[in-house]
């Protein structure tokens, strides 16, 4: 995808994952070369926040935020922007 094509902006894809992180374990469909930030696996996802430093990204910690209403896909997928905007609401709105 072009930077200048209209719909770039809303089209956030990771094109590489890191090799460190494939070293890790973490896994990305072997079908799929790039990974949409619409639908990040969450065992990926835990993964990338472990490694950025995050104490708090566990399984249990995204099982309570999907029961108290975060927007975790059945599929145990997650949409990172939605559910950055999830997190940000319940902050600032309390539980």
């Amino acid at each position: 995808m072009k930077p200048d094509q209209p719909d770039a902006p809303m089209r956030c894809i990771i094109r590489h994952i890191p090799p460190a992180v494939r070293a890790a374990g973490a896994s990305m469909p072997a079908d799929r070369e790039a990974l949409s930030l619409n639908a990040v696996p969450a065992d990926l996802l835990l993964r990338l926040l472990r490694q950025a430093g995050s104490h708090l990204a566990t399984r249990a910690t995204l099982d309570a935020d999907r029961a108290a209403g975060a927007p975790i896909a059945e599929d145990g997928t997650v949409n990172v922007v939605a559910y950055a905007a999830w997190l940000a609401r319940s902050l600032a709105h309390g539980p």
